[in-house]
C-alpha cells in the first residue's frame, strides 16, 4: 500500500510525540492506543471502548454521553439499536489537552515517568500473554 508505514517508521513517528489521541466513538479494542503507550506516548481517550480496559489507568480519559450510534449529526442511519457511541464532551477535552501541554511544557520529569507508566502498562497486553490467559481460562474451565 502506498503511503503505509513500515513498523520501524511508525514506531519512530509515535516515538516524536508525547500523547497520542484516541478518542474514538466506539472502538472494541482500540490497538493504534496500545502501540501509541508501548513507545511511551501518553494517551488520551474517551470513556467508552475497549482502549479503557487496558489505557485508563495511565491515561487522560475524556467523559461524555453515550448515544444512540444509529444517530450521526441529527441523521438516522440503519444500524441496530443498541449500539452506542460515545459523543465526547468538548470542554472536558479543550481542559484535557490544555492540562496535557502544560506538562509537556513545565514538567518534563512527570511527563517521562507518565510515559515510562505507558510502556509499562503496555506490556502485559501482547498477543502471547493474550493466548497464555485464554488457555489458563479454558484449562480451568475444561
Amino acid at each position: 500500500n502506498q503511503g503505509s508505514l513500515l513498523p520501524a517508521e511508525l514506531a519512530s513517528f509515535y516515538k516524536a510525540g508525547s500523547f497520542y489521541v484516541g478518542t474514538s466513538k466506539a472502538d472494541a479494542f482500540n490497538i493504534p492506543v496500545l502501540e501509541a503507550m508501548a513507545c511511551g506516548l501518553i494517551p488520551i481517550i474517551g470513556s467508552f471502548g475497549g482502549q479503557v480496559d487496558f489505557a485508563e489507568k495511565v491515561s487522560w480519559v475524556v467523559g461524555g454521553e453515550l448515544c444512540p450510534a444509529s444517530i450521526v449529526d441529527g441523521t438516522e442511519l440503519s444500524l441496530y439499536e443498541q449500539a452506542k457511541w460515545l459523543k465526547l464532551d468538548e470542554v472536558e477535552l479543550r481542559k484535557t489537552f490544555r492540562t496535557c501541554f502544560d506538562l509537556w511544557k513545565n514538567n518534563k520529569e512527570e511527563l517521562a515517568k507518565k510515559s515510562r507508566a505507558c510502556i509499562e502498562a503496555s506490556k502485559g497486553w501482547t498477543w502471547s500473554d493474550s493466548a497464555r490467559k485464554l488457555k489458563e481460562v479454558l484449562e480451568k474451565n475444561g
